[in-house]
C-alpha cells in the first residue's frame, strides 16, 4: 500500500472519529486508544476491542457519515458485550442478531439509517416476531432470527451482512500483511502544538516569570523569526525526506539544524524498533563542526551505527 493511500485512509478515519466526538457518541473517546488496520481478509469491518480491521477498498467507497456510523457500530458491539459471546453462539445468524440490536440502538440515538445508501438495508428489527432490537439481548434476537444468512445465495446473503465477527476473538493486534493506518502512537497533525500554543499558555499564567519567558518567545512567535511557528506540510513518513535550510537566515540556521538533527534522531529510533536501517546524508558537513552543533554531530557519528543508522558527511573543506 502506498504512503499516499495510507495518508488518505488515515484522514478518512480521523474525520470519522472526530464526527463521533463532536456528536457526543457514547464511548467515542475509546477510538483514540485503538489501532486501525487495513486488510483484505475481513468483510467490511471487524474489531476485538483493541483494534479495528477494515477493507480499504470498501472504506473508500463510503461517505464521511457512513464511515462515522460504522465506527459507532463497532463501539456498540463492544459496549453491549457481543465480543464475549458464548461458544454456542457462532456464525452469521448470531452476528445478524447482534447487528439488529446494534442498529436499533443507533437508530434510537438519532442515526438516520435510511440515508446510508452504500451500506445497504440496515436491519433494526427482528424477523419473527418483529421487535425492535434494542428491546432484546443478542441471544433473544437470535431466537427471533429463524434463518442463517450463510445458507442463502451470495447475492441475497450480502443483504444481511454489514460487518464481520472474524476478529472478535483475536487476542493480539495487527499481524504481518495487515497495514496499520492509524494508531494511538500517531500524532494528529491538526493538534500538534506549536510555539503559538506555548506562548498563549504562558500569557495566561499569573507568574511574572511566565511573562518574561513569553516576552523572550515573542520574536519567534509573532516577530520576524516566526518561521518555526507553523505545522509542517511535509510528509515525514516518506522513504526519502530532504531538509533544505538554504533560505534560513544566520540567526535561525543553527536553530534549524538542531531541529533537523532532533528529527533525524527520532526517525532513527523509530526505524530501529521496526528493524529498519536509516541512511543520513549531510552536505557541507564542515558547517556542523562549529559551535553547539559540533557536539550533536559527534554524538550522531558515535551512536548512529549502534542504532541502525548509516551517516555520511559530504564536504569539500578538508
Amino acid at each position: 500500500m502506498t504512503g499516499a493511500r495510507i495518508k488518505r485512509l488515515r484522514r478518512n478515519l480521523q474525520e470519522a472519529r472526530l464526527r463521533l466526538i463532536l456528536a457526543d457518541c457514547p464511548g467515542a473517546d475509546r477510538l483514540y486508544y485503538m489501532k486501525f488496520a487495513a486488510t483484505k481478509q475481513v468483510f467490511h469491518m471487524s474489531s476485538n476491542g483493541r483494534c479495528i480491521w477494515f477493507d480499504p477498498d470498501w472504506l473508500e467507497r463510503l461517505t464521511g457519515a457512513e464511515r462515522a456510523f460504522m465506527l459507532a457500530h463497532q463501539l456498540e458491539h463492544i459496549r453491549l458485550g457481543h465480543l464475549q459471546r458464548p461458544a454456542l453462539f457462532r456464525g452469521e445468524r448470531f452476528h445478524l442478531a447482534c447487528d439488529v440490536v446494534v442498529n436499533s440502538h443507533l437508530l434510537a440515538e438519532g442515526w438516520q439509517l435510511e440515508t446510508f445508501t452504500h451500506l445497504g438495508k440496515l436491519h433494526h428489527e427482528t424477523f419473527y416476531p418483529r421487535m425492535e432490537g434494542r428491546l432484546l439481548t443478542a441471544e433473544e434476537a437470535f431466537r427471533n432470527t429463524p434463518f442463517d444468512p450463510a445458507a442463502l445465495p451470495e447475492n441475497k446473503r450480502r443483504g444481511y451482512r454489514l460487518d464481520s465477527d472474524c476478529f472478535w476473538e483475536r487476542r493480539g493486534g495487527p499481524c504481518a500483511g495487515e497495514t496499520v493506518v492509524l494508531s494511538p502512537a500517531d500524532p494528529d497533525p491538526e493538534k500538534m502544538p506549536i510555539l503559538q500554543d506555548l506562548y498563549d499558555e504562558l500569557l495566561r499564567q499569573p507568574e511574572p516569570e511566565a511573562k518574561r519567558v513569553a516576552a523572550a518567545l515573542e520574536l519567534y512567535v509573532t516577530g520576524s523569526l516566526n518561521v518555526f511557528n507553523h505545522r509542517t506540510n511535509v510528509e515525514l513518513t516518506n522513504r526519502l525526506v530532504c531538509f533544505n535550510i538554504k533560505e534560513l537566515g544566520k540567526q535561525l540556521k543553527q536553530l534549524g539544524m538542531l531541529v533537523i538533527q532532533d528529527q533525524v534522531w527520532n526517525r532513527v529510533t523509530v526505524n530501529r524498533a521496526a528493524g529498519k536501517t536509516t541512511r543520513y546524508y549531510c552536505d557541507e558537513f564542515h558547517l556542523l563542526l562549529k559551535g553547539e552543533l559540533a557536539s550533536w554531530s559527534v554524538e550522531i557519528w558515535k551512536r548512529f551505527r549502534k542504532w541502525g543508522g548509516i551517516p555520511t558527511g559530504i564536504t569539500q573543506n578538508i
